[in-house]
């Protein structure tokens, strides 16, 4: 092309440069637009929900001390086939929370704090026993306390 080497290296170095810079633009371009898209919360309806959903059966039992609690619990899933696995393994799923409220006084339960470190045990509790999904929440539907 041009008779002077020297000159050809460093057109050829220039040119590399500026398709490297091409290159990188385009592909932080793409980058940022799939980290945007999985940023956005999946906005789920309410039959979703509802069919992710696992009901407890109302549980009655003591609580350390000598009070008696009778709950009823709904478990939020991740997806229906834990809903599934939850109904296969609904023994354990009592007997977790069971463990977690013979633990638990009376005190633990008046105030908001111990309220939600319940429902972050009995949700912790669970998801030791699911092998493929998970309990996202854990719903205290109806609670007396005597």
């Amino acid at each position: 092309m041009f008779q002077n080497k020297l000159f050809n290296f460093a057109l050829i170095i220039i040119i590399s440069i500026a398709m490297l810079g091409v290159v990188a633009i385009v592909g932080f371009q793409y980058i940022g637009k799939s980290s945007e898209a999985a940023a956005k919360p999946k906005v789920v309806s309410t039959e979703e929900l509802a069919k992710s959903q696992f009901v407890v059966d109302k549980i009655t039992t003591n609580l350390s001390g000598s009070s008696l609690i009778q709950i009823g619990i709904s478990l939020q899933a991740d997806s229906t086939k834990t809903v599934e696995e939850l109904g296969f393994l609904k023994v354990q799923a009592k007997d977790t929370i069971n463990q977690i409220l013979h633990s638990t006084t009376h005190v633990d339960i008046q105030n908001d704090k111990g309220y939600q470190q319940i429902r972050d045990r009995i949700k912790e509790g669970i998801n030791k026993h699911l092998q493929k999904g998970k309990v996202v929440d854990v719903y205290i539907t109806e609670i007396v306390v005597q």
